[in-house]
Order: C-alpha cells, then structure tokens, then sequence
C-alpha cells in the first residue's frame, strides 16, 4: 500500500478537466477512497474528441452525491471565482488543457485560452481564495498568507512563466528515431 501524506477526508477537492480520462479517473478514485470528500468538477466538454465518452464518465460520477459538475471553461475567470466561491476547496488539481500539437498549429486560440489563460485564472483564484488567511501547509513559504501583488508585477511575473515555458519546450533535445 502506498503511504499518503495528504489526509483528504472531509476536505473539498476541485478537478478541473474532470471529464477526461485522467480527471474522470482521479475524481472516482478520490470519491471511492475517501470518506466524506466533496469533489467539484469543471470541464468545457469541447468536442476535441467524442463528447458522448465524456458524458458517460460524467454520469458514473454524477451517481456519487458527493460529487458537482460544473459545466464550463476555466479561461472564463467569473465561472472560476464562482466555482472557488461554490465549493471552497481545499485542494485544487488542474488537468484542463487543450491537447494535441498538430491541434496547436491549426487551433493556436485554443492553446492559448486553455493552457495558459485558463491555468493563470486557476493559479490567481486559488491565490485569491486564501487572502489575509494562512495558506495550506505544503512548503516552508506557505505558512505565510498570501501576497497581494500589484498588476505590473503580476503582469511581469506572468511574462516571466510563459517565457520559461516557451524556454523548456525549446531547450528539448529532439527524440531520437529507432530504426
């Protein structure tokens, strides 16, 4: 058995993306492992592939009173807030993203959207959710509350993330064929 060092009983879980394969998977598992948890899904439901597999892991879920679904797309900031206000989590696990690099090169707006518009208001709500509070214990600089930052610096320390993304992506060494 694997040790746990999260205590996920009772506590209020978003998933976002949770009608994917990995959300799906990661919301049953939470919901069948830990008694008491309250698990808040989001997911577009966008039609990158078959809706109707993604309805189906939903109904499963949907069966578990423990579990909300909440229909829409986290480059929306006001259903993101809504969604932080509605459930209160404890615990935030963001799996929505736009797959698919040929996707990317014809759909290059849906990239944007989700993977970095929509993780950036999944980033500042959970800061947003946590001012003049204490943060959740998970590393030395946590146990502080939040920091409110001005709009330059925030917008600074977004160019900063996505200029390292970009970095990381370029600095990749080619995969190798196999013949």
């Amino acid at each position: 058995m694997v040790k746990k060092n999260v205590d996920l009983q009772g506590a209020g879980v978003l998933v976002t993306g949770a009608a994917g394969f990995i959300g799906s998977a990661l919301c049953a598992r939470l919901l069948s492992e830990y008694p008491g948890i309250r698990v808040t899904g989001i997911d577009n439901m966008n039609d990158y592939y078959d809706v109707a597999i993604k309805e189906e892991r939903l109904s499963r879920l949907s069966s578990d009173p423990h579990f909300t679904f909440i229909r829409g797309d986290i480059a929306d900031k006001e259903l993101v807030t809504r969604a932080f206000a509605q459930c209160k989590p404890d615990v935030v696990v963001n799996l929505a993203a736009q797959a698919g690099v040929r996707y990317s090169i014809t759909h290059p707006d849906s990239y944007i959207r989700s993977n970095l518009i929509g993780f950036y208001n999944i980033l500042e709500a959970c800061r947003h959710s946590y001012d003049g509070q204490d943060m959740p214990a998970s590393g030395i600089s946590s146990t502080r509350p939040a920091r409110a930052f001005t709009e330059p610096t925030r917008r600074f320390r977004i160019r900063q993330t996505i200029r390292s993304i970009i970095r990381c992506r370029s600095t990749r060494q080619p995969r190798s064929r196999m013949s």
